[in-house]
Parts: structure tokens; sequence; C-alpha cells
């Protein structure tokens, strides 16, 4: 199936209904990752980096959600796909990074016990990859919006008494 031809999210939900799903996700996660960080700031100076990072996911998301309900237009919602790929970017180090950690324990107990117990370390190595999986999916997603708009955008210009948009006369008199 190419990308142009997806007309829903997940196969069920409508491309709109589902972009705001993956973004309220992700404000979840930004929000959830901050605060799980913030906790342990004033021990470790490491996770300072993480709070950030996490913080900009948040501030993405929420300006994903902005677009949605109030600029839903190309130019608008091609900054926000941009602002997915970083978001993107982020959950693919974080889960790597955690993948790599899991592996690098020597033995299935000591990696149980810092990660406490999800049915073994080997199954939250699965749920990072569908989490990678999930995120890559999510961003096309949001970037087949962007270019439907785009194309909604492009006919309500072109075609008189559109309703979605100007007519030609209207066009011609804006600066």
């Amino acid at each position: 199936m190419s990308i142009t031809k997806i007309n829903n999210c997940c196969g069920c939900i409508p491309l709109k209904s589902g972009i705001v799903i993956i973004t309220l996700l992700w404000l979840i996660y930004g929000v959830y990752g901050t605060v799980v960080n913030a906790r342990y700031i004033s021990a470790y100076k490491k996770y300072i980096a993480a709070i950030i990072i996490h913080g900009f996911v948040a501030l993405g998301a929420a300006f994903g959600l902005y677009i949605l309900a109030f600029e839903d237009t190309f130019k608008m919602l091609i900054i926000y796909s941009k602002i997915t790929l970083f978001i993107t970017a982020v959950v693919i180090i974080d889960n790597l990074t955690a993948i790599i950690s899991i592996v690098s324990y020597d033995s299935p107990k000591e990696c149980a016990y810092q990660y406490g117990n999800y049915g073994g370390c080997d199954m939250l190595i699965v749920i990072t990859i569908i989490s990678i999986l999930l995120s890559v999916y999510f961003s096309i997603i949001i970037l087949v919006y962007a270019r439907r708009r785009k194309s909604k955008e492009y006919v309500a210009a072109t075609v008189d008494n559109h309703p979605h948009g100007q007519t030609r006369e209207d066009t011609t008199s804006v600066p």
C-alpha cells in the first residue's frame, strides 16, 4: 500500500481523529517522561537531558494539538509533521538505548531487578520494537494528512465558489 492510499489511521479511525489520538499519546509520553526523570534530578544530574528532551516532546505534541484545533492548514501541518519526525527520533533513540541497556545486563535476574518483572526483559525488547514501529507509522500518518490537506487547499483555491475556500476573484484581490 502506498502512502497516498492511506485513508484511515490503524485501518479504522479517520485520519484527523487518528492524528488527535496520536498527538495525545505523544503528549502523555512527553509529560510522563519529564515527570519520571524529574524525580531523580536531585540525585543524578544525568537526567537533565532526558527531562529537556521529553519536555520538547510534550511541547511539540501540545503545539500539534493547537494546530489541529485552530490552525488546520497545510503550512502549519507540515511544520507539525517535522516536529513529529523529531518526536519519532526521540522515541527511537529512547527505545534503542533501553534495548542496549537490557541486552548489556549479565543475567536475566539483574535485568528484571532493574526494570521490574514485566514478563521478562525479552518482553521489554519486543515492546520497545513495537513502540519504534508505531512511532514511525504515526509520523507517516501525520505526513499523509498534511499532504491531503494541501490537496484540499489547492482545490479550494483553484475552483470557483468552492465551499472550503476562496473564489478566484477573492484570490486576485489579496495583496
